[in-house]
């Protein structure tokens, strides 16, 4: 696993299958930085079990989903990993942890911040979907990009026996 702090960091070769996450990698919610999943947690921790305290926090986050507009992290550097990837003869598709039930959001949310794509993955844990997507689509290397470690680390975990780049986003803008 690599840390980085933007795209510009991400090498793409050629025949590529490219995998980004969405949230805190593609596009931001200014009230929910960094770590805000982490300090929620421990708040309601105080208070309650850690799997109650879990699932407050992920209906906290699906209120601030609905209501709150994103924004994109870095419309340039992505302009430019796309192109990146294009070049390579590479294929981009996203993989989030969101459930499959905010699927129309999670395109809605892409598309007003400037992110057209059609291949959205939901899946959480990840590393099994990217052994899916792997197999079903013919590529020499996978690029898997996302801020949270326990989801780049159960991607490593899980590909291990594959030829696999995984990238853990820090990103500057955040």
């Amino acid at each position: 696993m690599k840390k980085i702090k933007n795209y510009d960091e991400i090498i793409v070769k050629e025949n590529s299958l490219v995998i980004l996450d969405i949230d805190n990698t593609l596009i931001k919610f200014n009230s929910m930085g960094k770590t805000w999943w982490k300090d929620r947690i421990e708040h309601y921790k105080q208070h309650t079990d850690a799997e109650t305290a879990n699932k407050l926090v992920y209906d906290d986050w699906e209120v601030t989903l609905n209501i709150e507009i994103p924004e994109p992290l870095d419309c340039d550097k992505y302009q430019d990993l796309l192109e990146r990837i294009k070049m390579t003869n590479s294929k981009l598709m996203l993989l989030t942890a969101r459930d499959i039930n905010l699927k129309d959001i999670t395109i809605n949310q892409l598309n007003d911040c400037g992110i057209q794509i059609k291949d959205v993955h939901h899946s959480y844990p990840k590393g099994k979907k990217v052994k899916e997507l792997y197999e079903q689509y013919e590529c020499d290397k996978i690029i898997f990009v996302d801020d949270h470690l326990d989801n780049v680390e159960d991607v490593e975990l899980e590909m291990k026996e594959y030829n696999i780049e995984c990238y853990l986003l820090d990103h500057e803008n955040l």
